[in-house]
């Protein structure tokens, strides 16, 4: 296959992962690993080994004779495509669906602020790997996990690869990436993220009206269009001249149900 996908779902979720479907359908390769933050692992490794996972499977997609690697992700998959861009450069395009899970908002909100402290002076006292419990918080729903002080740590310090803005401001390698924005999430625009990356002139920044778990389905036609640009050869890496934004930005109307929850 010329193009090939690795697509991550998002919390307390399980594949595929979005719009893998719709892309297989199209005659595409697809990938939907099971995410640590899936129900069938809860946080069975750290972040940064989850990354290094991901890392081997785009070498396979690779292998397999696939020319045009594309990542994405749907909430806290998403806040995978930005934490693997942080650290690799060896995929051709990303797609971003409703970014979720910031700890850094947790954190300074006071929310996980005890927590993470907690975990902190463990951690310092060389307890990396002991048990430890942790509320995880989706949208406005929580659950009572267990994991090791080191792996919670990896997912919920401010300053861990789940920090979406500063992942976003780690990438280094301009590739064009399709960002879609839920306008229904408020605290989360373009500034957030988006404008964080190396610009790129085939880049594109989607607001829709669709709910946080609506906003894939509801963009499938400029997913398509994404895809077929990048089949076609029409994704240039190269940002504008000036260090400046060159994407586009729409606003898509495309009917969603607005209530739907994570």
């Amino acid at each position: 296959e010329e193009i090939g996908f690795i697509l991550m779902h998002g919390k307390w979720a399980a594949p595929p992962g979005p719009l893998a479907n719709d892309l297989s359908d199209q005659g595409y390769k697809v990938v939907s690993p099971t995410m640590p933050w899936s129900h069938l692992r809860n946080y069975d490794v750290s972040y940064e080994d989850e990354v290094g996972e991901l890392h081997k499977q785009v070498q396979e997609l690779r292998n397999s004779g696939v020319k045009i690697v594309i990542l994405g992700g749907h909430s806290f998959g998403a806040n995978g495509v930005l934490a693997y861009l942080s650290k690799y450069q060896d995929v051709d395009a990303a797609m971003i669906f409703a970014p979720g899970h910031a700890p850094e908002r947790f954190y300074h909100g006071g929310i996980t602020k005890d927590a993470v402290d907690s975990a902190r002076g463990l951690l310092a006292q060389g307890k990396s790997s002991d048990s430890f419990s942790f509320t995880d918080y989706n949208q406005a729903r929580t659950k009572q996990m267990e994991s090791t002080v080191a792996i919670y740590l990896s997912y919920y310090d401010p300053n861990s690869l789940a920090n979406m803005p500063k992942s976003a401001s780690s990438v280094n390698k301009s590739i064009p990436v399709l960002c879609v924005m839920s306008s229904a999430e408020q605290f989360l625009g373009k500034e957030y993220i988006f404008n964080k990356l190396p610009a790129n002139s085939a880049s594109v920044y989607i607001e829709s009206p669709a709910s946080h778990m609506g906003a894939p389905e509801a963009s499938v036609n400029d997913v398509l269009t994404f895809v077929k640009s990048a089949r076609l050869g029409s994704l240039p890496n190269k940002s504008s001249s000036d260090g400046s934004s060159s994407s586009n930005t729409l606003l898509i109307s495309t009917p969603s149900i607005l209530n739907s929850s994570k």
